[in-house]
């Protein structure tokens, strides 16, 4: 009897979505872009486009080693009616022994492309994961948020790590099948010299036989060329995920370094307070030249020299100043420039009294802020006359 066995495979990949847990918090406001979104969405829908096709490619290959079969054993049972194959049977037996060690190396080349399917599955979820994490970028907006950037920024590192491990075992299971690929090729060239000694006793079987090997070589072709298929397929679709991961740190990594930037300049707003004192003739500017607080302003020398605070910083400020004065009739302005932005007033007292004008106002850098009397006045020393400027934004 001659026996000839085929082993069919069928690798069947099946992917899911998680269902959220993670709930968002409560924001009011959105970093993340409309552009974001849609790279995101965009990322999920070509991984299941690429994860159907691969599918596709499996049951079709499922079905032509189902039919290659059917007509093997079709003319198996030729070969069995017409008798000619009683002369093998021994060496049909070593064959056959030969064959159940390959299929025992096919079924341990199984279950590691089992054992391969469970780490693509976690790493799918993993990115699923990612995708719900990216969806609660949208909703941050404070700088408290920054943790749930960091911490995503850091399971993307742990996904490329196991994208990376995937890949490995993906190319020890590719070494296992060419491996076994030798195997086969190995039966086949023992095979060939069985059919060289019974073409000398049947020419009729060694047609036969002819016939079967051109079949067993077109299901090896067909077994190859859509192995690589597959790891073509696999290969695309892991590159393209590495691409995108990679894509989307970067933009993260952007996001984390805007911010950075926007703290650093709230840490560095301008401020200063100084005082003054001393009889005041009518136009001129009180000097509040003694600076007893500062900080973010790089040259203070006009204020030292004159009581004159020059901007050096684009923003909006909170200007203050009061002032404690005996004189009867006493009035003073806050200038922005050469214009009257705040004023205080004392009338009909020749008591000491103190009073203040306190305002906001967008500055430029270059501009001035000064304090004026608008007629002739005392101003009393610290801490009873002061002026205050900070920057707010």
């Amino acid at each position: 009897m001659f026996y000839v066995f085929f082993i069919s495979c069928v690798f069947i990949c099946h992917g899911f979505l998680m269902d959220s847990k993670t709930q968002p918090p409560p924001t009011a406001g959105s970093l993340m872009t409309d552009d974001h979104y849609q790279f995101v969405m965009q990322f999920i829908f070509q991984e299941r486009q690429s994860r159907l096709q691969l599918e596709k490619y499996v049951k079709q290959l499922q079905q032509e080693l189902v039919t290659t079969k059917a007509d093997l054993t079709t003319e198996i049972n030729g070969l069995k009616q017409c008798g000619c194959a009683s002369n093998i049977k021994n060496k049909t037996s070593i064959l056959q022994n030969e064959f159940n060690i390959l299929k025992q190396d096919h079924d341990a080349l199984k279950i590691k492309y089992e054992n391969f399917q469970k780490e693509l599955n976690r790493t799918n979820n993993r990115s699923i994961m990612l995708e719900n994490e990216m969806s609660l970028l949208r909703q941050l907006k404070s700088v408290s948020d920054l943790k749930v950037i960091f911490d995503l920024q850091n399971k993307t590192k742990h996904l490329e790590q196991e994208i990376q491990a995937t890949n490995s075992r993906q190319q020890a299971i590719n070494s296992e099948a060419s491996a076994r690929k030798q195997d086969f090729l190995a039966l086949y060239q023992k095979v060939q010299i069985s059919e060289t000694e019974i073409q000398s006793n049947n020419l009729s079987f060694g047609i036969q036989t002819k016939q079967m090997e051109r079949r067993i070589l077109e299901v090896n072709e067909r077994y190859d060329n859509k192995t690589k298929q597959i790891s073509r397929t696999l290969g695309t679709i892991e590159s393209s995920m590495q691409n995108r991961i990679t894509a989307l740190s970067t933009k993260l990594n952007g996001q984390i370094l805007n911010i950075q930037k926007g703290q650093n300049d709230t840490a560095n707003r301008a401020l200063f307070t100084a005082s003054g004192s001393g009889t005041i003739s009518k136009g001129s500017v009180i000097p509040f030249k003694k600076v007893h607080t500062s900080h973010g302003i790089k040259n203070l020398s006009s204020v030292n020299n004159s009581g004159i605070f020059t901007v050096e910083k684009e923003g909006y400020y909170l200007i203050s100043c009061f002032v404690n004065t005996n004189t009867a009739n006493a009035e003073f302005d806050i200038r922005h420039n050469s214009i009257s932005i705040a004023s205080a007033t004392k009338h009909g007292d020749s008591g000491l009294e103190t009073h203040a004008a306190t305002i906001t106002a967008h500055l430029n850098v270059g501009d001035i802020v000064k304090v004026t009397a608008r007629n002739t006045m005392a101003v009393d020393s610290a801490p009873d006359s002061m002026l205050t400027v900070v920057q707010i934004i």
